[in-house]
């Protein structure tokens, strides 16, 4: 009869590293607790609380305008001190900010100062998270290390809300005290995480260093193409959900039930796609899967049926697992070793903007001219974004080629293709 360990590999498809499970599971842990957070603290602000659509909207901005700074000085406070103590002062901002929901007489603005704490706190230690992880298995290719990272975060997504669904219809105190239990949880997970002195505390190779990743111009091509790519990402997540409900005569529940397929994909196929594309060059696989998520959207303007937005679900999910581990790895074949997280915040950044520029644009373009044009104008983004791509290896190869430049701290060479 196979073990536990060999059952999971077969479903799985691929062994998860030894080394790698304490800090997946921490960041398992954190994933469950931002679902249950994110999933329905919307819905609680203004049908609970009663919150304006004002004062909602603009909780929200200054939430993702909190975690773009929160990225940046969460990559900052990693090169520095290491990626431990960013997670540990994170996951404890965040149980500790969740835990004022459990008190009596919350009012809304105190709840949109929450949000914008939690929402803060959550880049600054994911930043930390995936150095953590990079560093707990240093001689396991990281991108397969982001295969796992994203298959946990899926599995955390799909559990933590399916939880959540049956404590709220309790009433809402009960899911705070769930969202705060499972911060505090992630804390007492993140203490296992092996501790490693930061990289600016090592000794490094003499040569050429940038600085900083604010004067790395190769950074901000990159942080177009992944604003570009996450756009798209989002478009999937909160613009197709409306469009379907609202023109193609789709429900709640059967897109509910169409939408479930993702995780699940991505718990069966992640790992196996990553191993399947192991030999393809990281150039092709962030232009290549970017095109397929994007490519995914033109079937609709065919068809509506319900065959059809099953094939959109799973030709997207198939191009986003190939970009995916690439694009979480693009900023470390980049980074100087002392100034990963650093680069690693920047370009979380364009996660950020990219679930701004989703709805703030897609909407509008959607009333204005239709769902045709605008899956048209997401297929265009997909290609820009697969284009940048290109570009940014292209020139920076070429121009470390005809320099003929040292190589940096991180011994990398200085394109995207890099590895």
């Amino acid at each position: 009869m196979p073990t536990t360990e060999a059952l999971m590999q077969r479903v799985l498809g691929a062994e998860i590293p030894q080394p790698a499970r304490r800090p997946l599971l921490s960041i398992g842990v954190n994933f469950a607790a931002l679902s249950v957070f994110a999933t329905f603290f919307g819905p609680w602000l203004v049908g609970e609380l009663g919150a304006t659509t004002g004062e909602a909207s603009t909780a929200y901005i200054a939430a993702g305008l909190s975690g773009v700074a929160g990225g940046y000085l969460g990559g900052r406070i990693t090169d520095r001190f290491g990626p431990r103590p960013a997670v540990l002062l994170g996951s404890a901002g965040q149980a500790v900010g969740c835990a004022v929901l459990l008190l009596p007489g919350i009012g809304a603005r105190t709840a949109c100062a929450v949000l914008v704490a939690v929402t803060f706190l959550q880049p600054l230690r994911g930043v930390a998270q995936r150095i953590a992880l990079v560093d707990a298995a240093p001689d396991i290719p990281s991108e397969g290390l982001f295969a796992g990272y994203r298959l946990v975060i899926n599995v955390a997504t799909f559990a933590g809300p399916l939880l959540g669904a049956g404590l709220v219809v309790h009433g809402w105190w009960l899911l705070h005290l769930e969202v705060t239990l499972l911060y505090a949880l992630s804390l007492l997970t993140a203490l296992r995480v092996p501790y490693r002195p930061p990289a600016a505390a090592r000794p490094v190779a003499r040569g050429r260093s940038r600085s900083t990743a604010l004067g790395d111009w190769r950074l901000y091509a990159l942080m177009l193409a992944a604003t570009s790519a996450w756009t798209v990402v989002y478009m999937y997540e909160t613009v197709l959900p409306i469009a379907l409900t609202q023109s193609y005569g789709f429900s709640p529940a059967t897109w509910g039930v169409v939408y479930a397929l993702g995780p699940v994909l991505v718990v069966l196929l992640q790992l196996r796609v990553s191993r399947w594309t192991a030999g393809v060059s990281p150039r092709l696989r962030l232009t290549a899967g970017t095109a397929v998520m994007g490519a995914a959207f033109l079937v609709l303007p065919l068809s509506a049926a319900l065959w059809a937005v099953v094939i959109v679900v799973i030709t997207f999910l198939i191009g986003d697992m190939v970009w995916g581990p690439a694009s979480e790895d693009a900023p470390l074949r980049l980074a100087p070793a002392q100034h990963r997280g650093a680069y690693v915040g920047v370009l979380t950044a364009s996660i950020w903007l990219g679930s701004a520029l989703a709805p703030g644009v897609g909407l509008p373009l959607r009333e204005a001219h239709g769902d045709t044009v605008l899956w048209g104008v997401v297929f265009g983004l997909a290609l820009l974004s697969g284009a940048v791509y290109v570009a940014t290896d292209l020139l920076a190869t070429g121009r470390a080629g005809s320099k003929a430049a040292p190589e940096t701290d991180a011994g990398t060479a200085n394109g995207v293709n890099s590895s």
